[in-house]
């Protein structure tokens, strides 16, 4: 998620026609109401009412239970704390606040669609402690509890800490059996929850949740109803018998204990028509032949991938701060004096988005993932003519610019980074083309007390690979080596990220540090073959928060890391957890009914597009067989769908294709001569090969081409990076 609070009211275009769930219906009872759902009455919400979610939302504020709570004396003010109190135990920040109080207050948006805002927006402890919240509501409502006096005090001691959950399961004597749908056999303290991930005429697939909310790790095995035929399963040992239509299910080494106060997950798809699986998964062999989610097909061809490959450079062209600019001839130079406030020329680097800030976490995320492309499948950018490494030039000039290395190379004491140029909030305020900004353009940096190793760690990896991107260029890939081993020496030294604070929400970091020092050190050692650094991969890695079921993206590194240390080691532990993520992207993640893997609503197409990267690299490495093919079918399907084989027929590629989008949330491309979002109606200027952000949901029309809607045509440097790279897997692979 990458956008300042100020503006999550543009989370409200997400909210239409939302179908009701026993979870997000749960989460408006205790926004709204500051209590468990009683059982009656999520019964009738979900089941009864006929209403979409939004509709149950306003719904509530016809409640006496509503009007009792925020009576006619209360003000805007008082409701907009007590929801914030109600969800997160806490007030809202200040410019938060502000914003909110104003959008209501003027009647800009309901009051029930600033609730299904906040909820939508949960991040970070906001969002542990409303998960939690969560947790228990569902167990009070669905176990037939109805005193609202208890539905709210069983609330009041819940925090982001879940043993805040099995703390009060124990005080309130509740049992945690499961939903009707599933029977726990062993360990009577689990709660199984289970989710659609898709579905289509023929087959679902779902995904299972063991939860343990007591003190006390469990050996889980559970048995529970499958309506249809299981025909694929991972992360578990079973049986499944298709006459009772009962699956039985334990964990496999890696995840068969139920740690205290954890989860532990696994998924499967099955067929709604029958079929003879009787058999256990060591019997169901290697390949799986049944129909999976209908996934277009297209006349795609390598010309064609060359052509896009092109057009997505040319997108890095148009994001140049200072220029020059050759083929993007509209673009002005901009941002000639950021840095003079340090007495720093740090002019250049990219703008990340739409907009004029510069942060180098994304920047140098996107540079790693070009950088690895060109290194992985080289001979696809033979017909650009260098344009690719011109462009990964511009952005590691600019970062060598921000790295203020000490004298003693062996010490990084005194070393800082300019880790951002522009302040977020002076700059999203401002909508016009770069050349007319006339705002202060701080810059902000960390040292060995203000810390930053999510920044310091990615800077190292852009470094390294950019020496081996760029080898025949020597003496520049060798001061690439020399500043990719220092500033990984400074994040792996002053380890924290207490510096890194300037970014507003834009791209704070979730992940933690770990992951970006693993992918620092992994790239060291593919550069320098030292193995130290090897070392330090698998160590940071091993502690870093896992993403298999998530994407590699600019915040969380985890799923490109393992893949290069299985290419390097072909260890076994990393080629199991690489196997278990693209699964899930291939058939535990929900699908469009035209074929797209949907993950979540902000860039959606980045997401998938950098997947298809990941598994076309890892495709090459296993250079054929039938996982070889799945991986390459299913990268080329995400791909095509970008370009255009998808129900809407239209393109997701600005300038390529039928019906591309032209209104992307860009500022230069708009070039507003009186800096107003709306005029004029249509972009002034093409911004060739930029990827939209796409669908904001699992339904393919869930797109406009709108400009306000930053949220479905965002443009970033790191929605690029990786449909770049599997565009070039495409050309190189010859699929």
């Amino acid at each position: 998620m990458k956008k300042i609070i100020l503006i999550l009211m543009f989370l409200t275009l997400v909210l239409q026609a939302t179908t009701p769930t026993t979870e997000n219906v749960t989460k408006l009872y205790i926004a709204t109401f500051e209590r468990a759902p009683d059982s009656a009455g999520l019964s009738y919400w979900v089941n009864d009412s006929g209403l979409s979610l939004e509709g149950i939302a306003q719904s509530f504020f016809d409640q006496e239970e509503t009007k009792a709570t925020y009576p006619e004396s209360a003000t805007d003010g008082d409701f907009i704390n007590a929801i914030y109190d109600n969800l997160f135990n806490r007030s809202p920040d200040s410019d938060g606040f502000n914003y909110w109080l104003e959008e209501i207050t003027q009647g800009k948006i309901e009051k029930s669609v600033f609730i299904l805002a906040v909820v939508t927006g949960a991040l970070g402890d906001d969002e542990s402690i409303l998960k939690n919240k969560t947790t228990i509501g569902l167990i009070f409502a669905t176990q037939g509890n109805s005193n609202l006096e208890d539905a709210k005090n069983i609330m009041q001691d819940i925090d982001e800490d879940s043993s805040s959950v099995s703390t009060t399961l124990e005080n309130y004597n509740l049992t945690n059996t499961s939903s009707q749908e599933t029977t726990i056999t062993t360990g009577n303290a689990l709660v199984v929850s289970k989710t659609v991930n898709a579905q289509w005429d023929g087959g679902f697939c779902d995904n299972i949740i063991i939860s343990n909310p007591t003190d006390s790790d469990i050996l889980w095995n559970i048995e529970i109803p499958v309506e249809g035929d299981i025909y694929t399963l991972w992360n578990a040992n079973y049986s499944y018998n298709s006459t009772t239509k009962i699956l039985t299910a334990s964990g496999v080494e890696w995840n068969k204990i139920a740690k205290a106060n954890n989860t532990s997950e696994f998924g499967y798809c099955a067929t709604t028509t029958t079929t003879d699986n009787t058999n256990t998964q060591e019997e169901q062999g290697e390949e799986d032949t049944t129909t999976l989610p209908t996934i277009g097909q297209s006349d795609f061809t390598v010309a064609d991938y060359t052509e896009v490959l092109g057009l997505s450079l040319q997108f890095y062209e148009a994001q140049r701060s200072s220029g020059p600019f050759t083929l993007v001839y509209w673009r002005e130079a901009a941002g000639l004096s950021d840095g003079s406030d340090v007495g720093v020329d740090l002019s250049g680097g990219w703008f990340d988005a739409g907009d004029g800030v510069k942060f180098n976490l994304p920047m140098a995320y996107s540079v790693t993932m070009l950088n690895w492309s060109m290194i992985a499948f080289g001979d696809a950018y033979l017909g650009q003519g260098g344009y690719g490494e011109q462009q990964t030039y511009y952005a590691l000039d600019y970062l060598l610019k921000t790295y203020n290395q000490g004298a003693d190379l062996s010490n990084p004491s005194d070393d800082s980074i300019y880790y951002q140029v522009g302040n977020v909030t002076a700059d999203h305020n401002f909508w016009g083309p770069p050349q007319d900004m006339t705002m202060n353009r701080p810059t902000y940096s960390c040292t060995s007390s203000l810390k930053c190793s999510e920044v310091a760690g990615e800077m190292a990896a852009a470094f390294a690979s950019g020496a081996i991107a760029l080898s025949s260029n020597m003496h520049y890939a060798a001061t690439l080596i020399e500043k990719a081993k220092k500033v990984y020496l400074y994040g792996k030294t002053y380890q924290g990220n207490n510096g890194y604070t300037a970014t507003e929400g834009a791209y704070t970091s979730y992940s933690g540090y770990n992951d970006e020092l693993a992918w620092g050190a992994v790239w060291l050692y593919l550069a320098t073959n030292e193995e130290s650094y090897l070392d330090d991969a698998k160590s940071f890695l091993s502690s870093a928060n896992d993403s298999t079921y998530w994407a590699h993206n600019w915040d969380n590194v985890s799923n490109g890391t393992r893949l290069l240390l299985y290419k390097i080691t072909k260890e076994s532990q990393y080629k199991s957890s690489l196997d278990q993520h693209f699964d899930y992207w291939m058939s535990g993640i929900n699908y469009t009914s035209g074929g797209l893997a949907f993950l979540n609503e902000w860039g959606s197409l980045r997401y998938a597009s950098t997947t298809a990267f990941l598994a076309l690299v890892y495709a090459q490495e296993l250079s054929s067989g039938s996982q070889y093919n799945s991986l390459v079918n299913f990268a080329r399907s995400q791909i095509d769908y970008i370009l255009g084989d998808n129900p809407r027929n239209s393109s997701y590629v600005i300038g390529y294709g039928l019906n591309p989008p032209i209104n992307p949330h860009h500022r230069a491309s708009h070039n507003s001569s009186t800096h107003s979002i709306s005029s004029p109606t249509n972009n002034e200027f093409i911004l060739n090969g930029a990827l939209v952000g796409g669908p904001k949901s699992a339904n393919d029309f869930d797109y406009q081409d709108d400009r306000t809607d930053y949220i479905a045509n965002e443009v970033a440097t790191d929605y690029n990076a990786g449909f770049t790279g599997a565009v070039a897997g495409l050309i190189e692979l010859g699929e």
